[in-house]
């Protein structure tokens, strides 16, 4: 089956998963109940999914406190809640900033890589054949002030999508028969982020990375057109992330359908797909979106990727 209606990230926590995981944190309950309770609210999850139509489901990072939280547990070093290396803001100029760094940057960099590609050897041993990975770093190396930043630093932005796209091959191998996607994310922190531009400056990932699929968020103006898509190898197909995970506002499939209709002009249509832009929580806290309106937002993938493509 070809997937048409996809899914990116995470989804909110039901009130009932986040009292259990503050119980849990603070010794007040036992792991194995904590585990019957995650495990209640990925079934809903993935109920959730399937019942909005989507071909692909996921747990819904229900049992990470973050997106990023299953590789802070499963190593020591991280302070787990000392913040964000980068600052996320809305339209409005709030900001969540952090006051961490990470020293010896090339040190970190090869544990993670070995790490992670450990992890995607297990998953496909495992028979895994379809493993998206998230990938916020390309985000904030098209983005014209961040890129600014590095330079003033010392560092080349162009260097380091280069070595972005090296440690992405290193991690995912060579793994026939499996789909490897790429959700390049521009930050979502409680309806927050922290990149904006278009995929101009790093349309090179789309090339001369392995990966076969790459989900881009194109949910408003801060991704600019879809114009850097003619970068895009006749090979490689893109999810078109056109339904924001950050405001509640539904798109109507007249307008999805418009938009994926600009991007064809492109790439054909037989290579697109459509998605969410984001999960709707990459963090426990969640986006500013109720779950009835989540829900409505995933069946509306769903809805419009049938009219578009039909049932393949």
């Amino acid at each position: 089956m070809t997937i048409r209606g996809d899914v990116v990230g995470g989804l909110l926590r039901p009130p009932y998963l986040v009292e259990a995981r503050t119980a849990h944190a603070a010794g007040r309950l036992a792991p194995a109940e904590f585990k019957r309770v995650e495990d209640r609210a990925v079934d809903e999850a993935v109920a959730l999914q399937d019942a909005a139509g989507l071909d692909v489901v996921s747990d819904g990072e229900l049992r990470r406190y973050a997106f990023f939280g299953h590789l802070v547990d499963a190593v020591d070093g991280f302070d787990k809640f000392g913040g964000w290396a980068i600052p996320f803001r809305d339209d409005e100029g709030g900001e969540l900033v952090s006051a961490g760094a990470y020293p010896t940057r090339d040190a970190y960099l090869a544990d993670v890589v070995d790490l992670t590609r450990r992890e995607i050897d297990e998953l496909v041993r495992l028979g895994c054949t379809y493993v998206q990975i998230d990938a916020p770093q390309y985000a904030a190396l098209l983005d014209p002030t961040m890129r600014d930043g590095y330079r003033e630093r010392g560092s080349d932005p162009d260097a380091l999508i280069d070595a972005c796209i090296d440690m992405d091959n290193a991690v995912i191998g060579h793994h026939p028969g499996v789909l490897f996607g790429l959700h390049i994310c521009r930050g979502n922190n409680q309806s927050k982020f922290y990149a904006s531009g278009d995929y101009g400056p790093i349309a090179r990932v789309f090339g001369k990375s392995r990966f076969q699929r790459f989900l881009l968020e194109y949910d408003d103006e801060r991704s600019g057109g879809f114009e850097p898509l003619r970068a895009m190898p006749p090979d490689r197909e893109v999810v078109l992330g056109l339904v924001t995970t950050k405001k509640p506002r539904l798109e109507s499939v007249d307008e999805l359908r418009r938009r994926i209709d600009e991007a064809a002009r492109y790439v054909p249509l037989d290579r697109l797909a459509l998605s969410p832009q984001c999960g709707f929580a990459s963090t426990m806290e969640g986006n500013l979106i109720s779950p009835e309106r989540q829900r409505e937002k995933l069946a509306r993938v769903a809805e419009t990727a049938r009219l578009v493509w039909g049932h393949q």
